[in-house]
């Protein structure tokens, strides 16, 4: 997919995905994640670049105007899916800086 493209397709999803929860009286949770790159591990696989913190703005621009009740940050144990968060040698502390960036628009 391509970065301009993203927009579009997440407050889609995601107000698809709040909306289909609401009308089953579920709790609303949408997922961001700040990149994705499987291919050293899947054949194919997919990818989706950072574009130096692009793709998580928009991710969590979109989930923030869906309204869900939960957001859930795809992080933890992921490193060899690219979508970590946590400071490493690659980014730094860079995405954990923009999450509390980021978090703080929930309050």
């Amino acid at each position: 997919m391509k970065l301009a493209d993203l927009p579009a397709w997440a407050n889609k999803n995601c107000c698809d995905a709040v909306n289909l929860a609401r009308k089953r009286q579920s709790i609303a949770c949408i997922t961001v994640i700040p990149g994705y790159d499987d291919t050293k591990i899947r054949h194919p696989g997919l990818k989706m670049d950072r574009q130096n913190g692009q793709v998580y703005r928009l991710l969590w621009q979109a989930m923030l105007d869906s309204k869900p009740d939960w957001v859930l940050i795809t992080s933890w144990n992921e490193w060899h899916e690219g979508s970590e968060i946590e400071p490493s040698l690659e980014y730094g502390d860079a995405y954990l800086q923009l999450t509390g960036q980021l978090a703080s628009r929930l309050r």
